[in-house]
């Protein structure tokens, strides 16, 4: 197949240098080292081909090699930065060399579909939906809609787990929904699915109007709030586990998402949205229906989450977090313009399942 004869490539990269032995450095060590050695990716693109692939390789042959850099980046996301913080090595498979795993025609519904349906199907109960009950029959119309045999291939067994599913999502969402309406009249959902491309200044090192670097995301949920003249973002999770989402474990886990999303509101960067302040930015939990993230201790909607959450913090707190958060993404942007690349993951448990460790350099596989 056309991702074996490509990998059959870019092997090299991984392979010992001649007359050394297993284990030593590779090519792909070695072109990271160089003092002196060319640009492998021409200043236009970010895309690296074959191509310059091999002129690289015979380059480093000749010694004529100079440093395996990019100089520039055309666009970020906060998941592309999460990725390259877990392990860069991976972010170079994925992102640089455009690598993909063989897909695999699969029966069942795996957990992204099913995310994704998930997020399809809320986003119409919110906005194409003005009651806050749905019958049986209403809700399953309402499923049928989504299209789910033309999305996936799934047998009748598959299709009617996935129904099940989303309706008992959709009966406790509407419940959910219909307090959180109670108890916050004035907040309303603003804006579902919502596409957003603004710049990162890198004199400033943040989110503006400006930049060298686009960024690009899609906020899952953003309400606003009427009364008070603010936003509330929202982010869906089907899992939310004890060690992720809140605040205080986004630094710790490179989790840019939540932060960047704010920046961008309460800057006005996004489009045809005046900026206001985010009273609160938080993952919502699909299964608990629960809230993790960021509120404002002093914020009217202190009491979306419990005082011993973690979630509730000060103002000044948010501030010195998204700091932080923009000094990292400034220091990882920094080292993928440099091209440092090293086989080496923040958890090396998550090896275990990865699809490249057979043609990965850590030191822990060889």
């Amino acid at each position: 197949s056309v991702f074996f004869l490509l990998f059959e490539q870019l092997q090299p990269l991984t392979r010992p240098l001649p007359f050394q032995k297993k284990n030593s450095e590779t090519v792909w060590d070695n072109l990271k080292k160089q003092k002196n050695l060319p640009e492998i990716l021409p200043s236009q693109t970010n895309t690296l081909s074959l191509h310059s692939i091999k002129q690289a390789l015979q380059e480093e042959k000749d010694g004529l090699a100079r440093p395996f850099a990019l100089n520039n980046i055309s666009h970020f996301s906060p998941s592309s930065l999460n990725e390259y913080a877990s392990c860069a090595f991976v972010y170079a498979v994925h992102r640089l060399f455009k690598m993909k795993k063989d897909p695999l025609v699969d029966w069942e519904l795996s957990p992204l579909d099913m995310g994704a349906l998930s997020h399809l199907f809320l986003e119409k109960l919110l906005f194409e939906n003005s009651s806050p009950e749905l019958s049986e029959t209403e809700m399953e119309q309402l499923i049928e809609s989504l299209g789910i045999e033309e999305k996936n291939l799934m047998d009748e067994r598959q299709k009617l787990l996935a129904t099940k599913t989303l309706k008992s999502l959709g009966k406790m969402f509407l419940k959910k929904e219909k307090e959180r309406r109670e108890k916050y009249p004035h907040l309303k959902p603003l804006v579902g699915e919502k596409w957003m491309e603004c710049f990162w200044n890198e004199k400033k090192g943040e989110l503006d109007h400006e930049g060298a670097i686009a960024f690009k995301g899609r906020v899952d949920r953003v309400d606003f709030d009427s009364k008070n003249k603010s936003y509330i973002i929202l982010d869906y999770k089907r899992n939310l586990n004890a060690k992720t989402g809140v605040i205080t474990s986004w630094l710790k886990n490179a989790d840019f998402q939540l932060s960047l999303y704010t920046q961008a509101f309460e800057k006005g960067l996004v489009e045809n949205r005046e900026p206001a302040s985010v009273e609160a930015a938080v993952y919502y939990g699909l299964r608990d229906f629960n809230y993790k993230g960021y509120v404002n201790k002093n914020g009217p909607y202190e009491e979306m989450v419990s005082h011993r959450s973690g979630s509730r913090k000060k103002r000044e707190d948010f501030e010195k977090t998204q700091a932080d958060l923009n000094a990292l993404i400034k220091n990882l942007l920094d080292n993928i313009k440099q091209g440092i690349f090293p086989p080496q993951p923040k958890d090396p448990k998550t090896c275990k399942n990865c699809n490249w460790r057979k043609w990965c350099r850590a030191k822990h596989l060889s």
